[in-house]
């Protein structure tokens, strides 16, 4: 299964924003990976904590649809033409 790289910007099922990311770029929005920000309605600030395929920028794991955060929110948009995966 393919998986849409999430950026800055993109959402949860928690209705929260991912407000850090790396310098690299995905579809011309910078990508966010494990460690990287989500602002979280319900719980705050939290780290985006898994990632289930393994792709790395500058080390760093590669968040995606499906990455969870620390509070429990899932990562829901991404990139749709920057995936990770088959």
């Amino acid at each position: 299964m393919a998986y849409p790289v999430s950026r800055l910007g993109d959402t949860s099922d928690h209705g929260g924003t991912i407000i850090t990311a790396s310098n690299a770029k995905a579809g011309g929005v910078p990508i966010a990976r494990i460690g990287d920000i989500l602002d979280c309605p319900q719980h705050g600030k939290n780290p985006i904590v898994s990632s289930i395929v393994i792709s790395k920028v500058g080390g760093v794991p590669v968040a995606h649809v499906g990455s969870k955060t620390e509070c429990g929110a899932t990562i829901t948009t991404g990139c749709e033409t920057h995936t990770i995966g088959d």
